[in-house]
């Protein structure tokens, strides 16, 4: 009798999540949208926020060396851009991740990528 032959078995995708799809690009010139306790709230518009940072803002804000040079320069951009009080306030009661999400997802908007993509 002839040996079997043995074929492998069909491979099978380790992750069985499926694929992100990408999304359409943000336009940088409109305003930023976030929702706190039901309501929207807009923050200036990346693109609009980007030109009014002096360059000594983020030259402070990437030199100190007892801060995350990432997040304090998006704060440092985010309060320099001029925006609305009521929306940096209801930005600011938001639960802390929350806050951070949305500070991150802005300052990535302003960077030119759609939020979630760096």
């Amino acid at each position: 009798m002839p040996p079997v032959k043995k074929t492998a078995a069909p491979r099978k995708p380790q992750d069985r999540k499926p694929k992100k799809t990408t999304t359409a690009a943000r336009d940088r010139s409109a305003p930023f949208v976030f929702t706190a306790g039901g309501e929207e709230f807009e923050l200036p518009s990346p693109e609009e926020a980007a030109g009014k940072v002096s360059g000594r803002v983020v030259r402070d804000a990437i030199m100190d060396p007892s801060q995350d040079a990432q997040m304090r320069l998006a704060f440092a951009t985010l309060e320099s851009s001029g925006p609305d009080s009521a929306a940096l306030d209801a930005l600011y009661d938001l639960p802390a991740a929350d806050m951070l999400q949305v500070v991150a997802d802005w300052f990535e908007a302003a960077q030119g990528a759609n939020p979630g993509e760096s």
